[in-house]
């Protein structure tokens, strides 16, 4: 018959202890995923791009040339869908990058 001492049975309870909370998140707790953001309108002037939103190229830095002028704009896809570039001053392709399109303006 094997003895255990109390730090063995102390580690033991911890790793049980571990691995049932691990159990219980991978098959049985479910988080909270809110809904995606309704698409609002585009703010700013449109700025078409020759690539499709759904293509999973999302290489080119379309919003750059806000950082050159400061001028808010969106991007047209040329499968109609459009993204919010990020608000001046920056000039990232924020809803290209979140998956999150908005209304262009003839849209509204």
């Amino acid at each position: 018959m094997v003895t255990l001492t109390n730090e063995q049975k102390i580690v033991g309870t911890f790793c049980g202890i571990v691995l049932v909370i691990l159990i219980y998140r991978a098959f049985l707790w479910q988080p909270h995923i809110p809904p995606p953001p309704a698409p609002k309108a585009c703010k700013g002037e449109a700025l078409y791009v020759d690539y499709a939103f759904i293509d999973g190229d999302k290489s080119p830095h379309g919003c750059a040339i806000q950082c050159e002028d400061r001028v808010q704009r969106y991007l047209v896809y040329t499968d109609g869908y459009a993204t919010q570039c990020e608000m001046t001053p920056g000039c990232f392709d924020w809803g290209e990058d979140n998956g999150i399109t908005c209304a262009k303006k003839e849209d509204e």
